[in-house]
């Protein structure tokens, strides 16, 4: 099980962002899809497929006083969030390496049983 806490400080990028809305019992949800790049290069697709959208504030980012492009920022109190649930699938490409190259990424030798 991945700690929240820790997994939010590994994040290097956000892409691929796909959001959702749709009504369960007259309750309006949201569905929200990420992928993220990871410090240790590991990258992850997630999916939090019910967020109450109680728990988001819009908050208005826009510091010039240009109304007609206004800029947004969606903060997710997910301490707000008691029934949500993150999926997390790691989606990193395998690379083929001989015993060499993993030898020089362990830093020491090993020896292979067949």
């Amino acid at each position: 099980m991945i700690k929240l806490n820790e997994y939010k400080h590994n994040i290097k990028n956000y892409k691929n962002y796909k959001v959702g809305l749709y009504i369960e019992d007259e309750q309006t949800y949201m569905r929200l899809e990420f992928d993220t790049e990871l410090y240790d290069g590991k990258i992850t697709h997630n999916v939090l497929p019910r967020i109450d959208l109680n728990t988001i504030n819009v908050v208005d980012t826009n510091e010039d006083e240009f109304p007609y492009h206004p800029d947004f920022s969606i903060e997710f109190h997910s301490d707000l969030a008691n029934d949500t649930f993150m999926l997390v699938t790691d989606v990193t490409p395998r690379k083929e390496m001989t015993v060499e190259d993993i030898e020089k990424e362990l830093g020491y030798k090993i020896k292979i049983k067949e």
